[in-house]
């Protein structure tokens, strides 16, 4: 199927003999260290009025979007190259707008990226645990929850549908780590499928697309309602945030990932994020007290004892996973992962041969709200050391990362448990200073 950006790119870097725009590297590598050839580098481009304008797409950005939410069955999808963080600043600010002065609530296990979101966009939310009642969501204006998380865990999707329609709250999907749930099962996985207004999709994490590549997905229901123009508003809104000078790179990195996924899409899903969910079965019906059960097929939690040393073992056997949290390690599957890689996996833990442990989620903890994110954010900080930052007030939002869940936002007093969570992580923290307390300059 085609690729429209790419396709224009390619055109764009055949027909240019001669670059007089920016960037200075004119289509071509200068110098040997950076290990990308001049075919990659020539799609590095700016916009111009052979290329397009991501912000105000009429070319092949605007086609490559529409492609994108017929392939998601949104409304509309705008292609962000400043990763999720940037989808999710634009979607709390149209969320906001909607909210009619009701509460804005934010499940607490949010990504540092919502709560800082808040901060710029001057939104005090209030935080839930899990997904709240129907009282409490009957008063709300707006909603935003993680689906699917850092473990592969699955918030109820149909419940928040079914409470949030009924009460006309706003919903918002931070679904970073589940934008291939699109091309498995029938996509019945995939917060789109579920009707929320606003999803993010963080490409990169599991489709094969370059760093910072993502989308924001508005429902069909939200364009019906508010009609086409809509989503131009909320690019607008993305404009704000966003660097004025996107990565054409990154564009035709989503643009190549998705042609490529249509090109293998059979009735049963893409062919090959079926063979990965394969081997991934495969791999927990081998070893079924080590991997914790997952609503995502594609993503893997070894619990075991010394899960640091068993860390250790594997990198030293080649196998770079991507975090351990103490209690065990966490493997993203990538696009592509087959029977063979499983096999090499297989054979480092039968060669570790770790002790399973039952997996853990740590309680959420809240911390006393002392003045408003924007109001501490902005107010005057001083630098203490972790240890000594009890009853301060945090001047920002700090947080283990990965997964990067708030130990602390900014407004919030640093107490015990806060620092327990953050020794290791960090040596100083910036607090309100003393004479700003009331939150003046």
């Amino acid at each position: 199927m085609t690729a429209p950006i790419c396709d224009m790119l390619d055109e764009y870097s055949r027909a240019a003999r001669l670059r007089l725009h920016m960037p200075a590297h004119g289509g071509k590598r200068r110098g040997d260290r950076l290990p990308i050839n001049d075919a990659a580098i020539s799609f590095d481009v700016t916009e111009l009025t052979a290329t397009d304008d991501l912000y105000h797409p009429t070319g092949a950005a605007a086609q490559s979007e529409r492609l994108a939410a017929e392939q998601f069955g949104s409304g509309a999808a705008l292609f962000s190259c400043g990763g999720a963080t940037l989808a999710l600043q634009a979607a709390i600010a149209a969320a906001s707008d909607l909210c009619e002065n009701k509460a804005f609530l934010c499940d607490r296990r949010c990504h540092k990226s919502v709560a800082n979101a808040f901060a710029l966009i001057g939104i005090e939310p209030v935080w839930t645990v899990g997904v709240p009642d129907e009282e409490t969501l009957s008063r709300a204006g707006a909603y935003i929850f993680t689906s699917y998380d850092y473990y592969g865990r699955a918030a109820d999707l149909a419940k928040i549908r079914e409470v949030c329609r009924r009460h006309g709250v706003v919903t918002v999907a931070d679904n970073s780590h589940g934008a291939h749930l699109m091309f498995v099962g029938g996509g019945k996985k995939h917060p789109v499928s579920f009707g929320v207004d606003f999803t993010v999709d963080s490409l990169h994490k599991t489709l094969p697309v370059l760093t910072g590549g993502a989308v924001l997905h508005i429902s069909k229901q939200m364009i019906s309602r508010f009609g086409e123009g809509f989503a131009d508003c909320v690019r607008e809104k993305m404009s704000v945030f966003g660097s004025t000078s996107p990565s054409f790179l990154i564009l035709a990195s989503i643009d190549a990932a998705l042609a490529d996924i249509r090109d293998n899409m059979t009735a049963e899903g893409e062919r090959t994020y079926l063979g990965a969910v394969r081997a991934a079965n495969g791999l927990r019906e081998r070893f079924p007290s080590l991997f914790a059960p997952s609503d995502d097929p594609l993503r893997l939690y070894l619990c075991c004892e010394k899960a640091e040393d068993v860390y250790d073992s594997l990198s030293s056997r080649g196998i770079s996973c991507e975090f351990c949290d103490g209690d065990g390690i966490i493997m993203i599957l990538p696009y592509g992962f087959c029977d063979t890689d499983a096999e090499l996996l297989a054979q480092a833990v039968r060669e570790i041969s770790p002790r399973p442990r039952p997996p853990r989620r740590p309680d959420v903890h809240i911390p006393e709200k002392a003045m408003s994110i924007r109001t501490a954010v902005l107010a005057g900080h001083e630098r203490v050391s972790l240890k000594d930052a009890e009853g301060r007030i945090s001047g920002a939002m700090y947080a283990v990362y990965p997964p990067g869940i708030p130990a602390v936002t900014a407004g919030e007093r640093f107490d015990s448990a806060v620092i327990g969570a953050l020794t290791g992580s960090c040596d100083t923290v910036s607090v309100v200073a003393e004479g700003n307390i009331d939150g003046s300059f």
